[in-house]
């Protein structure tokens, strides 16, 4: 959808609150494109990544535009159509730039979301994720949560089709995931960069009689 040409003069109001999100984004992003401000040969275009954020990343003449493996303009791509982008940082806001930018098919955008999903057959044995955080859940829903850390800084982590959940040693479900106590996360990192929980534990681990 394009954007009319007077909106232009938001641009550095927008690129400038955008600033800090682009600086999260993982040099091969998979996301949802929304709008594009500008013309054929230049602008900005927005795009939501998984954890529902917007970002901004600058296009130019030189920025590749691709659909069904054929060269295509940034006027051919409608909100809501999901991309693959290739982007590299920029001193200048909004600090995104797209090198190239493919248009995904809705089944291959699920399919690859699906395999990052796949249970692991040595889950058992051997946990997935390199990263653990301890804190209280202080928000969530059924895409991900958001942990206020001992630090007081606050942590969103994305819940997965497989996350597993315990609650004092026993298998939980999803819902059951309390607010306001302290809990565990296994996680590690997608391929976007973002956090992933793998697994969630609370509350005191039941010990075997003796």
């Amino acid at each position: 959808m394009r954007i009319p040409t007077p909106l232009l003069g938001t641009f550095a109001v927008l690129a400038f609150s955008a600033s800090a999100q682009e600086n999260q984004l993982a040099p091969l992003t998979r996301a949802l494109f929304q709008h594009w401000v500008g013309s054929e040969t230049g602008g900005v275009m927005v795009f939501e990544t998984s954890d529902k954020v917007s970002h901004q990343c600058a296009y130019s003449s030189k920025t590749y535009f691709e659909r069904d493996h054929r060269k295509t303009e940034i006027s051919g791509i409608q909100a809501g159509q999901p991309l693959e982008v290739l982007l590299e940082r920029n001193l200048e806001p909004p600090r995104c730039r797209a090198l190239i930018v493919r248009v995904l098919t809705p089944a291959a955008y699920a399919a690859q979301r699906r395999m990052r999903n796949i249970p692991s057959p040595t889950e058992s044995f051997a946990p997935r994720g390199t990263l653990v955080y301890s804190g209280v859940v202080v928000d969530a829903n059924n895409y991900w949560l958001v942990l206020r850390l001992r630090s007081g800084e606050r942590q969103r982590i994305l819940l997965r089709d497989d996350t597993k959940f315990f609650g004092a040693g026993s298998p939980a479900a999803r819902n059951g995931l309390p607010r306001n106590r302290p809990i565990q996360i296994r996680a590690g990192k997608t391929f976007d960069n973002e956090i992933e929980a793998f697994s969630i534990v609370w509350g005191e681990i039941l010990q075997p009689k003796m």
